[in-house]
């Protein structure tokens, strides 16, 4: 005979019934919610909200610093008239120190977005320093990028780096081909001009030296003063300290000395180049 159900059986009954039925309408959301979201990631796919068939391009920035193996080049400017097909950069070696290297033998090639096949050809110049000059001509006049690759040959390793032009924010302007002449000229104005920059760069070396200098004098007068109310250990320590301090004004002193050897060396550079200027003129 069956046992009648306690009390304690009767809820548990109950609470088993509505766990199911919660689960039962929990799964129900569930998939709904998963409905919604797949529907709703189909639309923005369906309205290009995520792909592109057409990557965005941005044309490098004068003054960007590329990198070939241990040798920096700036883009110092570039020129370019998409509708007379051509395009000119001039990069420079932003060392002070004077290159070595014999002149380089650029390989560049062109690639085009929406373009036709290449048919540009390239003329180099070069000036003090290594300053290059690169002239590129009958480019295909319509394209939405272009991909300029340039490369040469070091120590036996083919180096590269790439720049990038797009229609959509570059700067459009008549391109004169440079004479000779006229590269030496402006290697020698980009030579000084960076020579400048680092007599700059010595003048706060120097003027930060000094002001430390003058700081330190300072610490040490009010020390000093107070060695008259010390004890004798105290009048000890003080001391050490003051000698630091000293050591602390030789360094500085020292880092003055250098900065300003070194932007008269920049100085007498630069008269240099002027005159070297001077005689290309003539």
């Amino acid at each position: 005979m069956e046992q009648p159900k306690t009390r304690m059986d009767r809820f548990r009954d109950w609470w088993e019934k509505k766990q199911l039925h919660f689960r039962r309408k929990q799964s129900i959301w569930y998939f709904l919610w998963m409905i919604e979201i797949v529907l709703f990631y189909s639309l923005l796919i369906g309205l290009n909200f995520f792909i592109s068939t057409d990557p965005v391009y941005h044309t490098i920035k004068e003054g960007h610093i590329f990198q070939f193996n241990d040798v920096q080049y700036e883009l110092v400017s570039y020129e370019m008239d998409p509708k007379a097909g051509k395009l000119l950069l001039e990069l420079g070696n932003p060392s002070l120190e004077t290159s070595l290297i014999e002149a380089r033998k650029w390989d560049v090639s062109v690639e085009y977005q929406n373009g036709q096949k290449d048919r540009s050809t390239v003329s180099v110049y070069s000036g003090e320093n290594d300053y290059t000059v690169l002239a590129i001509s009958h480019l295909s006049k319509e394209w939405d990028a272009l991909r300029v690759t340039l490369s040469f040959m070091q120590a036996g390793e083919s180096t590269e780096q790439k720049l990038v032009f797009s229609k959509d924010d570059l700067k459009v302007e008549k391109v004169q081909i440079p004479t000779q002449q006229m590269v030496e000229k402006e290697a020698i104005q980009y030579n000084i001009n960076q020579r400048e920059k680092a007599i700059s760069q010595c003048e706060k070396v120097i003027e930060k030296a000094q002001q430390k200098v003058k700081e330190l004098l300072q610490t040490i007068e009010k020390l000093s003063k107070d060695l008259a109310y010390q004890t004798e250990k105290q009048q000890t320590e003080t001391h050490g300290q003051i000698e630091q301090l000293e050591g602390m004004i030789r360094e500085h002193t020292q880092q003055q000395e250098e900065q300003q050897l070194q932007k008269e060396e920049y100085q007498h550079q630069i008269e240099k180049l002027k005159e070297k200027e001077k005689s290309i003129e003539k």
